[in-house]
């Protein structure tokens, strides 16, 4: 069976999804995260595409076409003086197409400026991280020099009185020796970190880390998958892309031009007025547009595909390697030839937490996998946390079900989302993951799906999770091994 996602190849025998986290942060250190975004030229540069973006925008709100005037006179056998205006007309809703576009186009670059900020902040918290750890390095490096250097004047005064032998003395001067040039070293770490953040921008006062143990898991936040930055941007884009194709079509259809004459004709002692109406329509012979449509439609689907590629997500922990194909092989396998991102490996087993009432309940209502209609696979990757592993099976069973209903909320989506669980912690406790799960179904239950898998990452079960990254595919028609 073979799915295809918009990224080089990746194997695989089963897989999942993606979260992001938020909690309180210091008042001092979230002014200075401020003044960072405020001062650093990449935020700027962000930050001046979007109001770019929005100028296009209100430019794109104005009329396509303005009216033009017409001043005609001749003087011949038949004197004539006229005035014309003239005004074409969108009919074809060339300016509504352009609102559209422009507005996808500012969804898009306001996700790009907050991607910008977290990727800025992200690196000037870890140079901050790395110059405070230097400068408190090197408080304590000089307190060891003044220390050593106390200690050699002290060696000094006892050889004077012979308390000590020379060898004595000079180990005090060696002592001292190490600890300047290890001060020397810490010093040199603190000016590469500071000159890391100089460069970032941002505050000149660092503000000093926040002492006492990292906030309680319960204080963090977590973002659905559908609101993270990047599916944001990515479906902004992909918007604006469709919409440009929109704009391209509108394009090749021709607008009338109404157009209005009066005035007056005089031919030797008459005189006439004159009145005229006429409409004008182009002739897309030379130029039909279909052209632009093409190239339009071919960016709308590298669009698609760089949307789905930003489902791949680490909901949880470290991601994989983006891919452009998966292929799920039974058995032993094939050997990975070259060009393969990634293998992970399950098993099928029995069933760890299930009563037979709910494991009768699951086979009279759960679909095969590999349903014709199921086009939409989803792959579901899970490691959990060595607290999970601790507990007795009793007490896993209490959380999987009783306070997670896990296995009640899979069963309120059979059948239209079949399901099959493969383990990984049964072939080597090494494995990256413990579970891949996998998922099918058909485009219109892909809400549905969404749905489902909010609802599991809410449950007490999740606590334990502490690695999970969502897959998403559709399945390559075209493959030899479709199907």
């Amino acid at each position: 069976m073979s799915y295809l996602r918009t990224a080089p190849w990746g194997a695989v025998c089963l897989c999942f999804a993606a979260a992001c986290f938020a909690s309180p942060a210091p008042p001092a250190l979230r002014a200075a995260v401020h003044q960072l975004w405020a001062n650093n030229p990449e935020v700027e540069a962000a930050r001046a595409a979007l109001d770019a973006a929005r100028a296009r925008t209100r430019a794109a709100e104005q009329p396509v076409y303005n009216p033009s005037l017409a001043l005609e006179g001749e003087n011949a056998d038949v004197d004539r003086r006229t005035v014309g205006v003239s005004l074409p007309l969108d009919l074809s809703g060339k300016r509504r197409a352009r609102t559209i576009e422009s507005e996808a186009a500012v969804r898009a670059a306001e996700a790009q400026l907050q991607l910008q900020r977290r990727e800025v902040a992200a690196r000037w918290l870890k140079a901050w991280s790395s110059a405070t750890s230097a400068t408190r390095q090197r408080t304590f490096g000089q307190r060891r020099v003044a220390t050593m250097q106390r200690f050699d004047v002290l060696a000094a005064q006892r050889l004077a009185v012979g308390d000590i032998a020379t060898s004595e003395r000079d180990l005090a001067a060696l002592g001292l020796a190490a600890a300047q040039m290890q001060e020397a070293t810490l010093a040199g770490q603190e000016a590469s970190a500071l000159g890391v953040l100089a460069a970032l921008g941002g505050a000149v006062d660092l503000p000093e880390p926040t002492e006492g143990p990292p906030p309680a898991a319960a204080t963090f936040v977590p973002l659905a998958v559908d609101e993270r930055t990047e599916l944001l941007r990515a479906r902004a884009t992909q918007e604006r892309a469709q919409a440009a194709v929109a704009v391209a079509e509108r394009q090749r259809r021709p607008d009338p031009t109404l157009s209005l004459t009066g005035g007056s004709v005089r031919s030797g002692t008459r005189r006439d007025r004159v009145v005229g109406v006429a409409i004008s329509v182009p002739l897309p012979v030379l130029n039909s547009g279909r052209a632009e449509v093409a190239a339009a439609m071919a960016d709308a689907d590298t669009a698609v595909a760089a949307q789905r590629a930003a489902r791949m997500e680490a909901v949880i922990g470290e991601g994989l390697p983006a891919a452009g194909r998966l292929d799920v092989v039974s058995g032993e396998g094939r050997s990975v030839g070259p060009g393969v991102r990634w293998v992970l490996r399950g098993i099928r087993s029995n069933e760890r937490y299930l009563t037979r009432e709910e494991k009768d309940q699951l086979t009279a209502k759960q679909e095969p996998i590999g349903r014709p209609a199921a086009t939409r696979a989803a792959l579901i990757p899970i490691r959990k946390s060595p607290a999970w592993w601790e507990l007795s099976q009793d007490e896993r069973r209490r959380v999987f079900e009783e306070q997670s209903r896990h296995v009640g909320i899979g069963l309120e989506y059979l059948p239209a989302i079949a399901r099959r669980l493969h383990h990984c912690r049964d072939l080597s406790e090494s494995e990256p993951f413990d579970f891949l799960t996998w998922f099918d179904y058909a485009p219109e239950h892909e809400a549905a799906f969404d749905e489902m898998l909010a609802r599991l990452r809410a449950s007490e079960e999740w606590r334990y999770v502490e690695r999970e990254v969502d897959v998403r595919l559709v399945r390559d028609e075209t493959s030899p091994t479709a199907g």
